[in-house]
């Protein structure tokens, strides 16, 4: 009825949760075995959500054994109805109490849950908090390391959706988590050169009308730059930039800004990327910049420590 015909399809599920509650894990167990269609998930979500506000959030206790069910479509319809119910009036303060909680349980595929919980729905500073809290638990062991990618996915799939004022945010809060020593530090580093990657031009404009802008993306850049497993990535990043258009001469002057900032932080990954451009082909675009910088960076005494 719900599928079929979703004009009446409210009335069905209000009478299934008052009237058959026997049926309640029954359904969420076959909703969980859903299909791997997109469109199929996201109904199956709305359905189970359907369910926790008919009930005032009470089968928001049987996600757990949604989650359990070894398909991983069963956890994108948890997510889903997690971040739907955290925006209804009376299943908040419940969704938000599972979220919490699977943030930094044991279980991945509860965290799995929860990051992709944070990819749409959930308010900005809330998605980060969450995925800053599965960050925080995160090993090097396989499971984990699924988790690790699902959160990166999730803060780029954020990103790209999201406005100005959102995308800083973002950007704000990756800076603060990039001095981390554990996985977070190194989740950072991959997953910037990916985000910058998106929008180019978003990066450029902005970097221009905004000096804090300008300071996180070259602190950013450096530390992706200094992480072994991460300077590949933000490497081709910068030489794209770097091309810029044919014909245009000399770098964009939004790549000055982020080059000249690179060389007063005189971060080891950012020699090694002068080093290499350096060392290109004759003809390589950038060259001569690149030997100004690396002249202007042998010129320089090293800043003193402030700590």
């Amino acid at each position: 009825m719900k599928f079929f015909w979703p004009t009446v399809g409210e009335a069905v599920w209000r009478l299934v949760c008052r009237e058959h509650t026997d049926l309640l894990p029954v359904l969420h167990a076959w909703l969980g075995s859903t299909g791997n269609d997109p469109a199929q998930i996201e109904r199956a979500g709305h359905a189970v959500t359907a369910m926790a506000v008919g009930t005032d959030g009470q089968t928001l206790e049987l996600l757990h054994q949604l989650v359990a069910v070894p398909r991983p479509q069963a956890i994108e319809v948890a997510a889903r109805c997690l971040s739907e119910t955290a925006q209804q009036p009376a299943t908040a303060a419940m969704a938000e109490h599972l979220l919490q909680q699977w943030s930094i349980a044991s279980a991945a595929a509860l965290r799995r849950a929860v990051v992709y919980a944070c990819r749409s729905e959930l308010p900005i500073e809330q998605a980060l908090q969450l995925m800053h809290r599965v960050m925080g638990t995160l090993s090097n062991d396989a499971d984990d390391v699924a988790v690790a990618a699902a959160v990166a996915e999730a803060l780029v799939q954020r990103f790209a959706a999201s406005n100005c004022a959102d995308r800083k945010t973002v950007l704000d809060r990756m800076r603060s988590w990039a001095g981390a020593e554990d996985v977070t530090g190194q989740l950072v580093a991959l997953t910037f050169p990916v985000m910058v990657g998106t929008d180019l031009t978003w990066f450029a404009r902005s970097m221009l009308d905004s000096a804090a802008t300008a300071a996180t993306v070259v602190q950013l850049t450096g530390h992706a730059l200094n992480e072994s497993a991460a300077y590949g990535s933000m490497r081709d990043v910068l030489l794209a930039w770097l091309c810029g258009k044919a014909g245009a001469p000399g770098p964009p002057p939004a790549l000055g800004v982020l080059l000249n900032g690179l060389v007063e932080a005189r971060q080891p990954g950012f020699l090694r990327w002068l080093l290499a451009v350096d060392r290109g082909p004759e003809g390589m675009p950038g060259k001569e910049r690149v030997a100004a910088l690396l002249d202007e960076w042998r010129g320089k005494a090293p800043t003193a420590s402030t700590d």
